[in-house]
Parts: C-alpha cells; structure tokens; sequence
C-alpha cells in the first residue's frame, strides 16, 4: 500500500493498523512536509519492518508523480503482486475483512481493479476517535460540486505503472483488463474535524494551485474549497456538512443517510487506540 500523507496525526495510526489486519504485508510511505506527529507514526512502523518513509519536501502537490514513484518501487524493490494507493482517510473493506483472498478472486487477465467509496459524514466534535461517532454515510455519495464520489484503483504490480492524480486510475501497457470490484468498498472520512479539515484545504488547495503541470480541471474539489477559505467561507461551510442527531435521524428515514458501523465495530474488536 502507498500513503501519500501531510498532518494526518489523527488517522494514519489507525489506517495502518487497520489495514495490516487485512492483509498488507508493506506500506511505502512519503511524508509531504507534515509539520505535527505523522513522521514519528510512520518510522515507528518502519522501525517494525513494515513500511519505507520517504521524505518530500517540495510544496507543489505532485502527487501523480510522487504515487507513481512509490507504485514503481513496490514493484522493483519490494516485489508486490497488488498495489493500493491509498490515502490516509480512506479504508478498504472486503466481505471477509480478507484482502487477500479478494485478489485471488481477480481474472488473470485483470489489471486494474476499481473501487466503490463512501463518504461518512462529519458529526458535531467530541474528544472520541473519529470512527466512533463516524458511523453513518452517505447512501449514495457525492463530492463537494454534487457529482457522483469517483472511485478509487488498485493495480497488479508492474514496472511502468503511471497512477493518475488522485489515485482514482493507473496506467501500464501490462494491464489487459479493466474491472469494478462487485464486493470490495471503501470508506472515506474527508471530514473529522474543523481543525484538521482547514489545514488540509489551506495547505493542499495551495500546493495544488502552485502546481502549473495540472490542468484547472484537476482538484477542482479542493480548488473550490480553496477559494471559500480565500473569502472567509470555510467555517460556515464545514458547519453546513455537520449533521446532529435529529439530522441524522431525518435522513437516515428519508434514505438519503444509512448506519454502518462494521468499521467502528471491526477497529474496536480489534484495537485499543
């Protein structure tokens, strides 16, 4: 698994511990200039044997470029069969809580491999872990301009793999087949805390408009954000996306909301965070 990271204190722990309890056997890891306790997470899992921290220290957001590094290397270095490019709030679910046996279900002829995510919403703050009062989604979600969450890609191995920004594609004159997962899912938690959430948009919306090799149309999410922040916005928006009880309750009837706590359940069997 890759890890493109930047202050992700509150999560990264849990996102690999998670997902080395359903089968990643190594994480490549690149910090991007991360400022609070990320460093020290990520070499406290390399001192364990089971990840590889690269440091980057350029502010342009070249996170095309610097996935695909790390894609190759798995490849070259570490001799991988699949590769997730992942990102720090996203955790990917098998039936099975097996990845795995997923992989083994996968046609030979398969290259690429999309993924279904679902955005859980942000609740009020409280001084509990972020799963623990995560636990509903989106029955269907959306991204910040209203259209349908993009998926997410994991791929074969493969020396001349290029991952697209985003991590939503990859790329490789080796992949013959292109197929979306009919069980996997992904659960993604963009939003756990004001705090957290202004520093990523502040800090990446920056990068990502420094970055002239993009074109407008990519991030345009987080350009869209970026410029809210630039007007005073972005307290009032994140207030927008919260949902209280009485909220939850509404739109979990109208079934535009839905409960799924297999995450908290499966982290709180497991862990003690």
């Amino acid at each position: 698994m890759t890890l493109l990271v930047r202050d992700e204190e509150d999560i990264l722990d849990a996102n690999i511990k998670y997902h080395l309890s359903i089968g990643v056997n190594f994480f490549i890891i690149t910090d991007n200039n991360s400022v609070d306790n990320t460093p020290a997470i990520i070499k406290k899992y390399e001192k364990l044997g089971v990840a590889k921290y690269i440091r980057e220290t350029g502010d342009e957001f070249a996170q095309g470029r610097w996935v695909t590094q790390m894609a190759r290397m798995a490849h070259e270095k570490y001799g991988a069969e699949w590769v997730i490019n992942n990102d720090a709030d996203e955790f990917w679910w098998t039936p099975a809580c097996n990845l795995k046996k997923e992989f083994k279900k996968i046609p030979k002829d398969v290259g690429v491999v999309f993924v279904d995510r679902h955005n859980f919403i942000p609740r009020p703050e409280t001084n509990d872990f972020f799963y623990e009062v995560m636990d509903i989604r989106e029955k269907r979600s959306l991204d910040s301009l209203g259209r349908p969450l993009e998926c997410k890609s994991f791929h074969r191995s493969s020396p001349s793999v290029v991952v697209a920004t985003g991590n939503h594609n990859a790329h490789s004159e080796e992949f013959d087949k292109k197929i979306l997962s009919p069980t996997m899912e992904i659960f993604h938690f963009p939003l756990r805390s004001y705090r957290q959430f202004e520093n990523k948009i502040v800090k990446g919306g920056a990068a990502l408009i420094r970055n002239k090799e993009l074109g407008v149309d990519l991030g345009d999410t987080w350009r869209k954000l970026f410029a809210i922040n630039e007007k005073g916005g972005l307290p009032d928006y994140y207030t927008t996306q919260l949902f209280n009880d009485e909220q939850v309750a509404t739109n979990i009837t109208n079934g535009i909301l839905v409960q799924d706590s297999r995450l908290k359940n499966y982290l709180n069997k497991k862990f003690a965070f």
